[in-house]
């Protein structure tokens, strides 16, 4: 791991665009991925008349003081709005919309993890064309003797395999670094703001937990 920061801090800056865009879309695909779960089990509840139909709509711009309050009202008017179709249109109108919901939060979420990816392999390729271009240069400049010396193919199983591993090792130390932690993040502040104390007696019970 300590070789891997070395090459990061040294390679990656040139095209640290991409990493901050990767960075971007992987949270912007956590936050819809984790949304969507979050959001569709009380929806459902509701259509299902497992919980009790909410009325009325609260204005969003009087609750724009309190970041709970504007949820709360935010959260209510969602939940008011599909008890007005369920009642007004029928259940299967209001199941097919949630539906449609469900389908939007997905492409987003597909969506962004593609971007993700797409800048992350432009990172990849221009990482390892710096790396084979300080290697070739290397190659290049060194003596007359070294090449009678050493094989043929140990030069170029440098050149080419150990790049390709360097590679692989650079992708999927990417892949940990930069996409797990966001998914991790997106889900505990998803979960402070649901229940707050509920997040806190999950992270005093795990422990105990592992140790069991």
């Amino acid at each position: 791991m300590k070789e891997f920061f070395r090459i990061m801090l040294k390679y990656v800056p040139p095209y640290k665009k991409y990493l901050w865009l990767n960075l971007l879309f992987n949270f912007l695909s956590a936050f819809f991925n984790v949304f969507s779960i979050v959001t569709i089990i009380p929806l459902l509840n509701i259509l299902f008349k497992m919980s009790d139909p909410v009325y009325g709509v609260i204005p969003l711009k009087d609750s724009l003081g309190s970041f709970s309050e504007f949820k709360d009202a935010l959260i209510h008017n969602v939940y008011s709005l599909i008890t007005r179709i369920s009642e007004t249109q029928g259940g299967t109108v209001a199941l097919i919309y949630i539906g449609v919901f469900l389908i939007l939060m997905v492409f987003f979420k597909v969506g962004f993890t593609y971007l993700a990816n797409y800048n992350i392999v432009f990172l990849r390729n221009y990482v390892i064309r710096d790396i084979r271009n300080v290697i070739f240069n290397k190659t290049v400049s060194l003596p007359i003797g070294f090449f009678t010396e050493e094989h043929k193919g140990d030069i170029m199983s440098r050149v080419t395999g150990d790049v390709q591993e360097v590679e692989a090792s650079i992708m999927n130390s990417l892949d940990m670094i930069l996409k797990n932690p966001v998914i991790i993040l997106v889900a505990v502040v998803i979960m402070i703001v649901m229940s707050w104390q509920l997040t806190l007696f999950v992270f005093v019970l795990f422990p105990i937990v592992t140790v069991i």
